[in-house]
Order: C-alpha cells, then structure tokens, then sequence
C-alpha cells in the first residue's frame, strides 16, 4: 500500500476504498523503513497503552444515551428522594414483587396478589394489573394508551419521564405525576395485602394528582431556597400507640363533636371513633361558676386513665399533626348525638391517613 517513495500508493487503493476513507488514510502517516516493528496499541490513550479509566469512560460513551438523559431527569424531579429511589429500584428489577420473593425462596406463589390471575412481575403490578390499569386509563390520553400499555417496560419508565407531552394529555408536569402515580400503586398494592386496605380508586387518584402538583409547585422559581415542609404526624417510637384526637365546634349553631383514632409506629390503623356531643356555646360554658367543678370531673377522670398499668405521654400538637382525627371530628358533627366506632378507616380520612403515612 505504499510506494517505493514511502508514500501512500493511492492509485492502489483508490480501486478499492471510496473517497471518505481515502480522505482518512491521508491524515495518518505512512509506515516507514527503520521506524521499527507494528505493535498493537490503545487507542483511547495518547501513549497508546491500555488504562482501566479510558476503558470505563468508553463503556459510559458506549452506553445508550436515553437510559443516562432518564436517570438525570429522574434525580431533578421535585418529589422526594424515597420516590427517586424507588423508582430506581423498580427500574432495576429489584422490588419485592412475588416473582422475586419465589426467587429468594420467601414465597412459594408468583401469582399477582390482587388479581390472583398472572404472575406478579414489577410490570404486571405497576402498570399491567387491571387495579393498576384502571388508574392510568383514567389520567393517561386516550389516544396514546395503547403504546402506553404495549411498551417495552425499561422505555415505558424512560419515556414517561422524559417525554410530558406524549402521555399526559398536554399535562407540563406529567413526568413528575408518572412517578408519584407509579408510587402510589406501589403503596397500595402493599396496603392491600398487608393491612387490608387500600386507598379506594377514585380517592388514589384525586390525591396522586394533588400531590404531583404540591410537589412541582414548591420548586416553581425557589432554586437555592430552602422551603420548610409542613409538620405532619410523628409516629411513635419503636412498640408504642399512638392515639390522637380532637374537637370540632360549629362556630353558627355551636353543634359539637369529637373523633379519634389509634395508630402503631408504621401508621397502621388499629381503631377510631367519633361522637356527637351536641350543641355547645363556648362563651357561656367559660363564663359559667361551675367552670372548675367541671374541669375537676374531666381531670379526674383523665388521671384515672392515666393510672392503669401502662405508660402514658400526653402532648398537645397543632392541627396539621393532627388532621385525621380533626377529619374525624367534623364527621360526626351533624350527625345524631351518638357514638360510633371504627374497625377500619372510613373514606373521608383515607387522603390524610395515606399523607401521614408518606410523611
């Protein structure tokens, strides 16, 4: 290939290689008598001699452009880092599905515990179970459902967080709600088979949207500002209960009512209750002479509590620690004067109790 003059014979290889190549071979020097023996060398090093750093630096050039742009948007989404993570973990095939569970030998079904008809795959649970599939009909653009359905699981993740205007029915902050939705189904799945249950369908929805909003709004122009999040209930420590409660006074007609409810250090409900306690006219009852009989009987009656053998913290905290038994209370305020016991939460408490339990 080269000349008796030491110069690339190009009438030779322009017979055989087009002009683009030729245009390559020119820049590169011709090999030369007395400039010693071809040695293979490392091309990514300029001493041409092999380094683990350039091989790794070829492999992340190497590596699809689209996984790397989805885990960078991932990271910058304005939701907490447990949901960042967690969807890392479902992206890598690594949640606690049953399938995975009869891989480590914890579980001898992969049947879909809430279907109980198709093995439970991380796919199958957050996007092809019917309970799953329900929810994305409803919040997905139904002219694009079918290929939100059909995709390839690892590019259905990488598009929807990617991609906001394709799924999400023109929706500015669709990657942000995706996640938050994908959570969500997650969190109820595992309500459902631990606690027996799950947040209804409709109430899942009304708050996956409320909350993808709360979360992109606190982002909105404040880059470098620290935001205070607001308080929200605290869970006991390790093997205690916890009961919280409190009143609800309507301020036109004095109606009352009170409500509360126990919860162990997880946020499972254990037992709730609300009772009407009539009407009541704060201005009178504190001007009243028997004021302090009556504080007495109340005390007394609280320290008899107290008393039993089990060990007792009583604190006051504000209203947003407080919001399901608040709920609770104003539930039973224009109902009749009674009492009534709950075995499992009702369905008005549902958002706050999911929200204290997300922390």
């Amino acid at each position: 290939m080269v000349d008796d003059a030491g110069s690339w014979d190009w009438a030779r290889l322009s017979q055989w290689l087009p002009h683009a190549t030729l245009e390559k071979i020119a820049a590169v020097k011709p090999p030369q008598i007395g400039a010693g023996t071809d040695v293979p060398g490392w091309r990514w090093e300029k001493n041409r001699n092999f380094s683990v750093k350039s091989a790794y630096k070829l492999l992340d050039i190497a590596a699809p452009l689209n996984v790397h742009t989805s885990w960078a948007k991932i990271w910058k989404l304005p939701v907490p880092p447990r949901i960042r993570v967690f969807l890392w973990i479902a992206f890598h095939q690594r949640l606690l599905t049953n399938i995975e569970r009869v891989r480590r030998h914890i579980s001898s079904t992969e049947m879909c515990s809430t279907c109980q008809d198709t093995p439970e795959s991380i796919d199958h649970v957050l996007r092809l179970c019917p309970k799953a599939r329900h929810i994305w009909e409803a919040i997905v653009d139904q002219r694009n459902i079918h290929e939100f359905l059909s995709i390839p699981f690892s590019r259905w993740i990488s598009q929807c967080v990617q991609d906001s205007a394709r799924f999400g029915q023109g929706d500015a902050i669709w990657n942000t709600r995706f996640v938050v939705f994908c959570w969500l189904i997650w969190k109820r799945r595992c309500n459902e088979i631990f606690d027996n249950n799950p947040l209804h369908e409709s109430a899942l929805i009304r708050y996956g949207i409320q909350l993808a909003k709360d979360f992109d709004s606190v982002h909105i122009g404040v880059k470098n500002l620290r935001i205070s999040q607001p308080a929200a209930w605290c869970p006991p420590p390790h093997g205690w209960m916890k009961a919280n409660c409190d009143g609800a006074v309507n301020t036109k007609d004095g109606r009352a009512a009170i409500g509360g409810m126990i919860r162990d250090e997880y946020g499972s409900w254990k037992l709730g209750f609300t009772r009407n306690i009539g009407s009541l006219e704060a201005t009178k009852i504190i001007n009243r002479s028997s004021l302090s009989l009556v504080n007495t009987l109340l005390v007394e009656d609280i320290l008899k509590l107290i008393a039993r053998p089990w060990i007792v913290h009583i604190r006051h905290i504000n209203r947003s620690k407080n919001k399901v038994a608040d709920t609770l209370a104003a539930l039973s305020r224009d109902k009749a004067i009674d009492e009534e016991i709950f075995e499992k939460p009702p369905n008005e408490v549902m958002i706050e109790l999911n929200r204290d339990m997300i922390g």
